[in-house]
């Protein structure tokens, strides 16, 4: 019996994560990106507390492509490099490959606004 309840908890954890994550996904596509930060941040944080790394990196993604939209790239590089790092397999599976492409953009992001503006009054 114990084990079936372990197990009913684990379920019911994993579909707490799922129902955050995608009403965040929807408040993102109808608009609402300052409401959708909160279930994103709570399904982190179940999702650590569950130890799933995989539905932690997808929350975070998604996060951080919120942050990217916000103009906050150096809160998103802060969030979704080292989780990335994290990860020493499973490297082709789909969140994987996501987060690696949300990072180069980031990363080429936040290089292109470090990059010095020439002045086009300098003489040359």
């Amino acid at each position: 019996m114990l084990f079936f309840c372990r197990g009913l908890r684990a379920a019911s954890e994993a579909i707490r994560r799922r129902v955050q994550n995608t009403r965040a996904c929807l408040l993102l596509q109808h608009g609402k990106a300052e409401q959708a930060e909160g279930p994103l941040r709570a399904a982190i944080e179940t999702a650590r507390s569950q130890q799933a790394k995989t539905l932690e990196l997808r929350a975070t993604t998604d996060l951080a492509r919120l942050w990217q939209g916000q103009g906050r790239i150096d809160d998103a590089l802060a969030v979704l490099q080292p989780l990335c790092w994290w990860f020493s397999e499973g490297f082709a599976s789909r969140d994987l490959k996501r987060a690696a492409e949300m990072l180069d953009a980031l990363q080429s992001a936040s290089a292109h606004a470090l990059m010095p503006v020439k002045d086009s009054r300098a003489v040359a």
